[in-house]
């Protein structure tokens, strides 16, 4: 309990939280988290077959475009579910580097990567 709130109290801008404010908050981050990573390419799917089922009418140009856009929002939404999913105490994303330079996006870790906090109920 100590080290939560030495942590906390670091951070400044957190205040003193209960093991279980730290578990909830951090489920919510992760719900959260998951349902921007999901919809992502769903997004962007959609956004491919509006461009190919528009590209007559509309022309290359703008099918192009609509098509460009739904990856950008898709690769915006993968990109805001990895910050979603931070450590309520230490405010770090659960990303940690495996082998030969690739990263491996940890939601379902017990305890944070970087502080060592309890992030689920055992």
């Amino acid at each position: 309990m100590n080290r939560l709130n030495d942590a906390a109290r670091r951070q400044g801008h957190m205040q003193r939280l209960s093991p279980n404010d730290i578990i909830r908050e951090y489920a919510t981050r992760k719900r959260r988290a998951r349902w921007l990573i999901l919809l992502g390419p769903l997004i962007a799917f959609g956004a491919f077959f509006l461009g190919v089922g528009f590209a007559e009418e509309a022309g290359e140009k703008a099918a192009g475009l609509i098509i460009f856009g739904g990856m950008v929002v898709a690769f915006s939404f993968f990109g805001l579910g990895i910050h979603t999913a931070r450590c309520p105490v230490c405010n770090k994303t659960q990303i940690r580097r495996v082998v030969a330079g690739r990263w491996r996006i940890e939601l379902s870790t017990q305890h944070c990567l970087k502080c060592g906090v309890p992030l689920h109920s055992e």
